[in-house]
């Protein structure tokens, strides 16, 4: 089974994580809005305490944010991504943000 993370549980991110969970994935997510992703965690998801613990045991990290700072936090700050990164894993922006 394929483990994917998921930061950003919005409305783009949720429709995201949701079809990689219809398709049998391992899903963990993390949104800064706790309130986000409840459909997920219906469907089976792993809410996260932070993005760096979505991606931990992920093979798969997709970003989906509204901000490039958000995404830059998400990534580089204290318990993000980074901090779990190896060469294993591929990390795909899919942000509605400039490049």
């Amino acid at each position: 089974m394929i483990a994917v993370a998921v930061i950003g549980a919005g409305v783009m991110g949720s429709a995201i994580g949701s079809r990689l969970l219809d398709e049998g994935c391992r899903l963990s997510f993390f949104d800064p809005a706790t309130d986000s992703g409840g459909e997920l965690l219906d469907k089976g998801a792993r809410r996260a305490r932070s993005p760096a613990d979505a991606a931990a045991d992920a093979s798969f990290v997709i970003t989906s944010l509204n901000s490039a700072r958000i995404v830059e936090t998400a990534v580089f700050a204290e318990s993000g991504v980074s901090e779990v990164v190896s060469p294993d894993k591929l990390l795909v922006d899919m942000s509605s943000i400039a490049p």
